[in-house]
């Protein structure tokens, strides 16, 4: 009379199998996710030009045409010859922020007296 295995050891095969396949379907269900996660974060940078353009309203359109950036959250303020630029942009937190210097370089704010940084 030959036996097969015993019912434990085909029981426990099964176990490990189901839990490593779920495992594997958990970890890129999680890699999907994370690779679609796009936080809002909300920015504001201020620098200083010895001349501004007329208006802002350049760079406002700009911005708002900006890949990640809500349109609507664009905001540019003035006090004196400092500019303040405040958005929000939905993003992996490994894309770059638009290139405020460059950007206002190439629409007419001059004499930049330090590259734009973090602000209240």
């Amino acid at each position: 009379m030959s036996h097969g295995p015993p019912r434990t050891s085909q029981r426990a095969g099964q176990v490990i199998v189901v839990v490593v396949v779920l495992a594997i379907l958990l970890a890129v269900a999680a890699w999907m996710g994370f690779d679609r996660f796009r936080p809002s974060v909300d920015y504001a940078f201020c620098a200083t030009f010895s001349a501004l353009p007329e208006t802002d309203s350049e760079l406002i359109v700009s911005l708002q045409a900006e890949r990640n950036v809500v349109p609507a959250s664009v905001a540019v303020t003035r006090e004196g010859n400092a500019l303040r630029v405040a958005f929000t942009m939905t993003k992996r937190i490994s894309e770059p922020v638009p290139d405020l210097d460059a950007r206002c370089a190439e629409i007419g704010y001059a004499g930049q007296s330090e590259p734009f940084r973090s602000c209240e």
